[in-house]
């Protein structure tokens, strides 16, 4: 597997935009199908299933968002660890374990504040909660909530930031021990440990590990895997395969995907084919210049467009449009049009506040 960094921000775009559909579309208040993210339901594919089968278009397409928009979430996780390898292996970054800690937890810390801030503030204006629930978002900006369950909080989708730096301090062991044994054993261990917590009905377990490193562990050290394997095929040719081929891959593993989600056996591995759909639409569509334009840029906005989409969400809900008689797709047009227009802003008051922390506390050298 070879990516150029256009293809990986194509795969972060792409990514986002149904992670992003996908956090708006599977409220409850709109009726589609709950997902199968980090609990498995059976009940849920089959209704999944039947209402695909029976509905129009549109509310199809909202079924598929809401049940597997967020297997976009498995493509950052492999870009993470295959960045990290393409910058501290392949590139000429030395890892520096108290400079990578600092500025690890200091970017995800900054991307979190903002949105962070605008829960709180918006939570006072309220009168909701209390001090308890300022110790909780405190707790969130720690990196270190998904440990105590602190997912159930707006923006629960912030989760995500804790489990990426849960994996870039498993990142400094991968680092010093480079072995594929050890890979393959973090790749092996916690889909059996997932599979057998699962068959004893240890839900809770299962998803607390899917809010943290353990769950994840097998995508992460694929990424790594494949980045450690693109330095070695760098030596020679690699063969392009036709674009018929990543079509065809592209309907197999949309198949797959769904047959993920019938069993438990099969739905530990849905991840891997995530991986596989997103990793085939990037290459089926290589070289066609409209078609990888837009997913490009979005990508290149990604993580700023994760870090702010909850603010248009909660702004969307606010307002009751649904009461006022607006249908769902006019409730989503508002809120993708909101997340275009905070993503710029948000950008900006992050790179504002990394600003003022490099003057603060320069970089030691």
């Amino acid at each position: 597997m070879t990516l150029s960094r256009k293809q990986c921000n194509e795969l972060r775009g792409l990514a986002i935009f149904a992670i992003v559909l996908h956090n708006f579309l599977h409220q409850t208040r709109f009726g589609f199908t709950t997902q199968n993210e980090s609990s498995f339901d059976p009940a849920r594919t089959q209704e999944f299933l039947g209402r695909v089968c029976q509905e129009g278009f549109w509310n199809s397409l909202g079924e598929i968002f809401s049940f597997l928009g967020w297997i976009g979430v498995p493509v950052f996780v492999f870009l993470s660890g295959y960045g990290l390898v393409k910058k501290y292996e392949l590139g000429s970054a030395p890892l520096v374990i108290r400079t990578y800690l600092k500025h690890s937890w200091l970017k995800l810390f900054l991307l979190m504040l903002p949105g962070i801030l605008f829960c709180a503030l918006f939570n006072q204006f309220m009168g909701l909660g209390g001090l308890h629930t300022h110790i909780r978002y405190a707790i969130y900006l720690s990196l270190l909530g998904n440990f105590v369950g602190i997912d159930t909080m707006t923006p629960s989708i912030y989760w995500y930031f804790g489990l990426t730096f849960e994996l870039y301090l498993v990142y400094l062991f991968l680092h010093r021990f480079r072995s594929k044994r050890i890979l393959l054993i973090c790749v092996a261990a916690p889909l059996v440990l997932q599979l057998v917590l699962l068959l004893f009905g240890q839900d809770n377990l299962v998803h607390f590990n899917l809010r943290n490193f353990i769950g994840w562990l097998p995508v992460f050290a694929t990424g790594i895997y494949a980045g450690r394997r693109e330095s070695l095929r760098a030596k020679g040719q690699e063969n392009t395969p036709p674009r018929w081929l990543y079509l065809l891959l592209l309907i197999l593993s949309a198949g797959l995907i769904v047959l993920c989600n019938l069993s438990p056996w099969s739905w530990v591995f849905i991840h891997f084919a995530a991986l596989l759909f997103f990793y085939c639409l990037v290459k089926a569509f290589e070289g066609l210049a409209p078609a990888e334009a837009l997913p490009a840029l979005i990508g290149s906005y990604a993580s700023f467009v994760f870090a702010c989409h909850p603010i248009a969400r909660i702004i969307v809900n606010e307002c009751h449009l649904g009461a006022h008689g607006w249908n769902p797709g006019l409730e989503l047009l508002l809120y993708v049009i909101l997340v275009i227009a905070l993503t710029p802003l948000y950008k900006v008051i992050v790179v504002k506040l990394t600003g003022l922390t490099a003057r603060i506390r320069p970089e030691s050298h």
